[in-house]
């Protein structure tokens, strides 16, 4: 599940005229089904029992997804262990590689499943293994040992978390009936949005200040896949017949003759290139952030808590927004997030964890409008018949290139200075915002 999926509400659910009790709302099932046909229940399980499932298990989803963010939580840890800043920027492309493995190839999978919560629940598991390798090599390893071992988890995570997403989608489509899953994700981002809440508030106020706990952050992420798994583990699902499908990229090079086709999507993936400059940025900002402040949990979480406040306030700020404005105004929020980036680090009384935190707030929040402008850009513009091929081109290609510009602004960093990476993304912000205005059809 993407980011944005967390706090997109697809409108609220339909409400009976009867009283209820506040703990059945959106939860109906629609049973009446005329003339024999099939009720919702028959058709994608006890809704009940599962829109109580979905909605503890987006809970704990949120959890995992904020206390184990690979971008931000794993790069703060690995700069404290003393890894190489070069190896801490390969965090970025071995998330992208993993990412591109599930984008091609878990699809045909999940539908070799008759129950889909079970490649689910496995992929849930990967991710929680994942972070425990990350743990271990927090407090067992050596720097340089740690350093070969956290890219290789990184790849790991990010073919899990990528399949997880591929297959969540399915599952929810067979578990939840379509009126009942906007009221779905609007209650399940306010659940796990509270609830990361008041965890951070308990890690502010109960946790020692002690260098180093900040490891805790992690620990809190593996309960919450595991919380994620049991939830999805335990959905009444309707079996499927399996499809054995080929894993194939003749989609692929299907997708590569369209974009020949399409001048207005060659002109969005140079706009996209450039627009990289956001969406890979955050993983940099958290390495400069961990040279200013102290490697305790309480910092982590003011940090990881700014994440969660730019993630929840976005569907607000950009719901009005066209889809060149989303992109362009995400990039000038980057764009602002660098300079006062850079304004902390000169001015050595800002050096505060609560005032840095407000570049992670600009940093979400222009990652947002970015990726809801470019979802909502090609669903305007791609030819339906042909536009799950284009997205799924279009993702890896960016993908593709974004390995390669990770790994040039890690060598940046770690051969010139760990604030030149900054200066290139906020110039790339720049010319990212002009493009979009400029060579994009409205």
């Amino acid at each position: 599940m993407s980011a944005a999926a967390l706090v997109t509400s697809l409108g609220p659910a339909p409400v009976s005229e009867a009283p209820r009790r506040p703990a059945d709302a959106g939860t109906e099932v629609l049973d009446q089904a005329p003339g024999g046909a099939a009720t919702d229940s028959e058709l994608y399980g006890d809704q009940r029992w599962n829109y109580v499932l979905h909605l503890l298990g987006g809970g704990f989803l949120f959890i995992a997804l904020q206390f184990g963010n690979t971008r931000l939580v794993v790069p703060w840890i690995a700069h404290h262990l003393g890894v190489a800043y070069f190896v801490v920027a390969l965090l970025v492309p071995a998330l992208q590689l993993g990412l591109i493995g599930a984008q091609l190839g878990v699809s045909p999978l999940i539908s070799r499943f008759a129950l889909r919560k079970r490649p689910v629940a496995g992929f849930g598991l990967g991710l929680a293994a994942a972070l425990l390798v990350i743990v271990g090599a927090a407090v067992g390893l050596p720097p340089a040992l740690a350093g070969v071992v956290l890219p290789l988890c990184a790849i790991g995570f990010g073919a899990s978390h990528g399949a997880f997403n591929v297959g969540y989608a399915d599952l929810l489509a067979k578990t939840v009936a379509p009126p009942h899953r906007g009221s779905l994700v609007a209650y399940r981002a306010a659940l796990g949005g509270g609830l990361t809440l008041l965890l951070s508030l308990g890690v502010l106020t109960l946790l020692p200040q002690v260098a180093g706990n900040h490891v805790m952050l992690l620990w809190l992420a593996v309960a919450g896949w595991i919380g994620v798994v049991l939830a999805y583990g335990a959905l009444r699902e309707v079996p499927s017949t399996p499809v054995n499908r080929p894993i194939t990229l003749a989609e692929l090079r299907r997708g590569f003759g369209l974009i020949g086709a399409h001048p207005w999507l060659r002109r969005l993936l140079i706009g996209n290139a450039l627009l990289l400059s956001v969406t890979l940025a955050i993983p940099f900002y958290a390495i400069h952030a961990a040279t200013l402040h102290d490697p305790t949990a309480q910092n982590l979480t003011v940090f990881v808590v700014a994440t969660g406040v730019g993630l929840i306030s976005s569907g607000v700020l950009w719901a009005a927004w066209s889809d060149r404005g989303r992109m362009a105004g995400g990039a000038l929020l980057a764009l602002l997030a660098g300079a006062l980036s850079l304004a902390v680090d000169v001015v050595e009384q800002w050096h505060v964890a609560y005032f840095h935190s407000f570049v992670f707030v600009l940093l979400t929040l222009g990652e947002q409008g970015v990726i809801q402008g470019q979802i909502t850009y090609m669903a305007d513009h791609a030819p339906p018949d042909d536009r799950p091929t284009l997205v799924g081109t279009t993702n890896a290609v960016m993908w593709t290139l974004g390995i390669g510009v990770a790994l040039v602004l890690g060598a940046v960093g770690h051969l010139h200075h760990i604030l030149t990476p900054l200066v290139l993304l906020m110039a790339c912000n720049a010319a990212a915002a002009l493009y979009v205005l400029l060579a994009l059809d409205p």
